[in-house]
């Protein structure tokens, strides 16, 4: 299954797709702000678990906690607009920040989804995605994300396949979080309207 690293810049395409900042765009900029680290830890989030021994791969690696997410963001999302607004009226309804909801349960899906496409030679292998409606693991069996060695990590063996693993996640995910910069870059580049540049030689 993927590393920390490979989770992360999953969090990073996730953030670049959906969080917005002022024009013009800094990639630099853009990894500091907070939503961007949020998208980062919720996309990292589920594998916490490995220092619960027994939960690993099952309760934070489940839509369940991901709806979870999606629901909390809705509440701290329209709680802080609505401070923001100076709303003390019950009767004011909250202002529900969507894209930040969405941004928050996407992060935290593609680490189910990452290991869902990784390689794993646990047994059982694959994760609990649909605890606690089902005890089924499941795993693509597509291997997209080759496995991460825990045991014995400081071993010459352990990182010779780790660092195969970090070396194929940044040559897999590193062109899409490319491919989003560039094209946030290209969405805030002004147009010339057309007819501008004939009416004016």
């Amino acid at each position: 299954m993927p590393s920390p690293v490979g989770h992360a810049l999953a969090g990073v395409a996730v953030a670049l797709a959906g969080n917005r900042q002022p024009t013009p765009f800094s990639f630099r900029r853009f990894l500091r702000q907070p939503l961007t680290l949020w998208a980062v830890a919720l996309a990292a989030l589920p594998d916490a678990d490995l220092l619960l021994p027994g939960f690993h791969r099952s309760v934070t690696h489940s839509v369940f906690t991901t709806l979870a997410i999606t629901i909390l963001a809705i509440a701290v999302t329209g709680k802080v607009t609505r401070a923001g607004l100076g709303a003390r009226d019950s009767d004011v309804g909250w202002r529900i920040a969507w894209g930040v909801v969405l941004m928050c349960a996407a992060a935290h899906a593609s680490h189910i989804v990452l290991d869902w496409l990784g390689a794993d030679q646990s047994r059982p292998a694959g994760i609990r995605a649909l605890w606690p409606w089902s005890d089924r693991w499941y795993i693509s069996g597509w291997d997209v994300f080759p496995r991460t060695e825990r045991y014995r990590m400081f071993s010459g063996a352990s990182i010779a396949i780790n660092l195969r693993t970090l070396a194929w996640e940044l040559l897999l995910m590193g062109p899409i979080v490319a491919a989003l910069s560039w094209w946030r870059v290209r969405q805030e580049k002004p147009r010339t309207p057309q007819g501008h540049e004939a009416n004016n030689p």
